[in-house]
Parts: C-alpha cells; structure tokens; sequence
C-alpha cells in the first residue's frame, strides 16, 4: 500500500514538474518572439553550438532569419539512446545528443534542409532532425512498382531489372559499367538487410555531372560522405579551411560486416595501418595534396552506425 502511494506521489512530482517546465517554456517564448530580429541573429552569434538549437527551438518561424550553420558531423553514442555532434565552427567540441527512434540503430543515406534520411536492417526509411528530435515515416520502397517484398516478414524484395535500368542509366547499363554485365539479369533479389548495404546510394547527376581533377577550389570546403556531398563558403565560416575536402567512410556495407562481427570501435585490426581513423574521418588538403588531420574524437566512437554530415534546421 505504501510502495503504491510513493509512486503515485512520483508520477504527481513529475507531471508537476513537467507542467512548471512547459509554462516556463511558453513565457521564455512570449518574450524571444518580441525581440527584434536583428537582436536575434546577435545572441544566436555569441551562443555555443548547443545553445544555439536551445534558443532556435523557441524562436519559431523566425528562426529560419537566423545565421546559418556550418555542417556538423553526427557520430554514434556509446548507446543507441545517444549520439555525438561536432561542429567544426566551434572548435569541434563534441556534444551529446538524444536519439529519436528513427536513428537508432540506422543508417543514414541521404540529408537535405537538416533532416537525415535513415534505413533499418528492413529495408524500411525513415527520416530524423537530430537538431530538433522530430522524425517522420516515409513510404515503403516496395511503393515503387518495379520493386516488391516478398516472403514472411518482408524478408526479400524482389526487383525487376528491366525497369529499374531505364530509371538509373535511360537504357541498357554503359559498357564501363561492371556490375551488371553484358546480359543484365531479368530480375534481382535482395535481402530486407542488404537495402541499406547495396541497393540505397547518395545522389549524382550522371547525365550532367561528372567528377574532374582539381587542385584548387578557392575559398571553398567540401563536406562528402555516405549521404551526399556540399560546398561551403569558408568565408562565412572562417573556422573551416579553404581549399579542403570533409571526408567520412561512405563503405556502409563495410560497416555493416564489422558491425554483424561485434568490431564497432576504432581499433585497427591486425595487418590496418595506424592512420585507420584519419583515413576514414577526416580533412584532405588539396594544396598538399594529402590527408592532414583526423576529426577530433572520431576515433573514440564506434564504428556503428556510420558518421554522416548535416547542416542543422531548427524548424
């Protein structure tokens, strides 16, 4: 009788506690929304990275006036409940976040407007702002018509080849193009687990893009990885160096094998140079024409699920 008692005073402390914090919310936001707009992109300037998504939160629809972000790297917890945050404009100082469950456990594929687009070991996407907690579902794959799940549990997904490459290359795969060979199959099965290690790529614009030498790019960074690539004006963030390419390890079937073997950490194995993780987390200088340095406390986080970039969204 008494144990009940106690909790039922816990569960009463907490909704207190909860509706004294929601009240304090709506006064502080009362206030921030009269402020005017130039004091706003002032304070957000002098805050750290973390503070900053505190105050973006309460801003509203004003805060899309606000300064924008350089990109922040998102690395694995310690636990699936947490993530890690560095944004190289602030020192690259590491900060921990909480996980929605659209990133525990996922892997992340795509980013646009600070949203991550993430896959589980279903096949199934998701899309997750690490900046704000909020995630969403995203139609089945198997919505497109020339791919179906198949089995119990949707365990297989079956794809119609044919279709498929007129989508991905306009015809018939180019000759240089090894994968699928002279006489393409007339369909493909795949595992639920093998989506996300083969099937979901990163965008290219194959029909006008293409990738060429350079030794120089001005005052420019590139941030490239698993999930896309960026270009960032280093004017604007003068804490990233011209001249350089962001790189993370975009081998997420890699990181799925050493995931399934229990190597999630940064410990090279034998035979692995040292230099693993400046290899896979790290700034290459084009001038120097080499890699230079390694994130900070990159090598102290799992290997699981992969790094990723994105350019934080408050709204």
């Amino acid at each position: 009788m008494a144990t009940s008692r106690r909790r039922r005073d816990q569960r009463q402390r907490q909704r207190h506690r909860a509706a004294d914090a929601a009240r304090r919310h709506l006064v502080v936001k009362a206030v921030v929304e009269r402020l005017p707009v130039e004091l706003h992109a002032d304070i957000h300037h002098r805050l750290d990275f973390l503070r900053r998504l505190a105050f973006a939160s309460i801003c509203g629809t004003l805060g899309h006036m606000l300064r924008q972000e350089a990109p922040w790297l998102i690395l694995p917890g310690k636990t699936e409940e947490k993530a890690t945050a560095i944004s190289l404009a602030d020192g690259e100082k590491p900060a921990s976040l909480r996980t929605s469950a659209a990133m525990r456990g996922h892997v992340v594929i795509g980013s646009s407007d600070g949203w991550l687009v993430t896959a589980d070991d279903q096949g199934a996407l998701r899309m997750a702002n690490p900046a704000t907690g909020a995630q969403a579902d995203l139609p089945a794959i198997s919505t497109i018509p020339f791919l179906a799940q198949r089995g119990p549990g949707g365990q297989w997904f079956c794809l119609d080849v044919e279709p498929f490459l007129q989508i991905r290359f306009g015809g018939p795969p180019p000759p240089e193009n090894k994968d699928w060979g002279l006489s393409p199959p007339r369909t493909s099965t795949l595992t639920a687990a093998q989506m996300r290690q083969t099937f979901y790529r990163k965008v290219l614009d194959h029909a006008n893009g293409r990738w060429e030498m350079a030794a120089d790019i001005g005052d420019a960074a590139l941030f490239i990885g698993v999930n896309g690539s960026l270009c960032v004006s280093t004017r604007e963030h003068q804490d990233i160096e011209a001249g350089s390419i962001y790189f993370t390890d975009d081998e997420v079937g890699g990181a799925c094998l050493r995931h399934a073997q229990g190597a999630d950490y940064q410990h090279p194995s034998y035979g692995e140079p040292d230099d693993t993780e400046l290899r896979e987390t790290g700034v290459y200088s084009l001038k120097a024409g080499k890699v230079t340095k390694s994130i900070a406390g990159h090598g102290k986080h799992p290997r699981w699920p992969t790094a990723a970039w994105f350019t934080p969204s408050f709204l």
